[in-house]
C-alpha cells in the first residue's frame, strides 16, 4: 500500500530532475556556441588555451599570438615573476615559503635541494644568517628597482651571501636538517669552547662549568647558558667576548654592495651605504654634527657664557664686602 502511495510522487520527482538536466546541458550548450563564436575572434586567446591544455605546450607557446604565424624562440620572452609588492623589510618575507626555499637552493645548492628538505627546520632563520640581515632590515627592492624582479633579486641575494663568506660552507646536510646551524657553534671535543660564524679561526672559552648550551643561535646577541658543577645555570654573554678577542661583527644596517646593479641614491642618508650609523650625543639621541660653523658658535656660546658667570661672581663680592 505504501509503495502505489509513494509512486505518484517519486514519478514526478524523477521528471523534475529529467527537465532540469535538459536545461542544464541546454545551458551548457548555448554557453559553447558563445564561447566558440567569441574565441573565433579572438585567436590569440585560442593559442593562449591551447598552451594550457596540449601536449605540445613548446610549439603552442612559440605561435605568434596576434598573427597566429610561428616565430623564432626568444622573440617574445616569458613574462618575469614579480617580488611581492609589500615586501619591504625581510620580516614580510616570512610568509612566503617557496620564496625562502628557492632562494636557500639557489645560494646552496649542496646543501639545499631545490624542494627543500623533509625535516622541519628554520629556513627563514637560515637565510637571513646567510644574508646577515634581520627582521627589520631593508629588503634590497627598497633601494634597487632591479631587485623587484624574482630572478634578479636572488642575483643580488649570491652577490651579498659571498661577501658575507659563503656561510653555509661551515655546515653539513646533516647539520642543516636538524637545525644545528647559527651564529656561534660547540666545538666537538670542547665542552666549553665556541667559535663564531664570522671567524672560525678564532675560539672563545668560558673557563667554568661542567657545560654549555646556546640559548638562540639564530641571535648574534644571544647568550650561553652555563651549567655550574653543583648543577645550576649562568648566563655568559657571548658578542663581546669575541670582539674583545678581535672578531668584527658588522651591523645589520645599510645598504648592500651589489656590484652591476643600479642601486637608487634616494634616501640614501637613511639607509646608509656601510654598515655603520651618525654617533649620537649621549641624552639627546640626535647626531653630533662637526662643522666649521658649528665650532665657532660654540667658542661663542662659551665665551658669553664665561663673561656673564664672572661679571655674577664680581657682583657677589661686592655684596658681600
Amino acid at each position: 500500500m505504501s509503495g502505489a502511495r509513494f509512486a505518484a510522487p517519486r514519478k514526478q520527482a524523477s521528471q523534475i530532475v529529467t527537465s532540469l538536466t535538459s536545461i542544464v546541458e541546454m545551458a551548457f550548450e548555448k554557453e559553447l556556441e558563445c564561447l566558440t563564436e567569441n574565441l573565433r575572434k579572438a585567436p590569440s586567446t585560442v593559442y593562449m588555451l591551447s598552451a594550457m591544455f596540449k601536449d605540445d605546450t613548446l610549439k603552442a607557446l612559440r605561435v605568434n599570438l596576434s598573427t597566429g604565424q610561428e616565430m623564432q624562440l626568444g622573440a617574445a620572452p616569458a613574462q618575469s615573476r614579480k617580488i611581492r609588492a609589500g615586501i619591504k623589510k625581510f620580516k614580510h618575507l616570512e610568509k612566503w615559503e617557496s620564496f625562502i626555499t628557492e632562494a636557500l637552493h639557489h645560494l646552496a645548492p649542496d646543501k639545499f635541494p631545490e624542494e627543500g628538505h623533509d625535516e622541519d627546520y628554520n629556513e627563514y632563520a637560515m637565510l637571513k644568517l646567510a644574508l646577515h640581515v634581520d627582521d627589520d632590515s631593508d629588503f634590497p627592492t627598497v633601494y634597487c628597482s632591479e631587485c623587484c624582479v624574482v630572478d634578479r633579486c636572488l642575483e643580488g641575494f649570491s652577490l651579498r651571501y659571498k661577501a658575507m663568506g659563503e656561510r653555509f660552507q661551515y655546515f653539513t646536510v646533516e647539520d642543516i636538517k636538524n637545525n644545528r646551524v647559527g651564529y656561534y657553534q660547540p666545538i666537538e671535543g670542547k665542552p666549553l669552547s665556541i667559535r663564531s660564524i664570522f671567524d672560525q679561526e678564532k675560539q672563545i672559552d668560558v673557563g667554568f662549568g661542567t657545560s654549555l648550551q646556546i640559548l638562540d643561535p639564530y641571535d648574534v646577541d644571544t647568550e650561553l647558558a652555563v651549567t655550574m658543577e653543583h648543577g645550576k645555570k649562568c648566563k655568559v654573554e657571548i658578542r663581546s667576548q669575541f670582539e674583545e678577542a678581535g672578531v668584527v661583527i658588522p651591523g645589520f644596517s645599510g645598504r648592500w654592495q651589489l656590484e652591476g646593479f643600479a642601486v637608487e641614491a634616494k634616501d640614501a642618508a637613511a639607509h646608509g651605504v656601510g654598515n655603520s650609523s651618525p654617533a649620537k650625543s649621549k641624552g639627546t639621541g640626535k647626531p653630533q654634527v662637526s662643522s666649521p660653523q658649528a665650532a665657532q658658535d660654540t667658542a661663542a656660546i662659551s665665551e658669553t657664557l664665561r663673561k656673564r658667570l664672572a661679571a655674577k661672581k664680581k657682583r657677589t663680592a661686592g655684596s658681600s664686602g
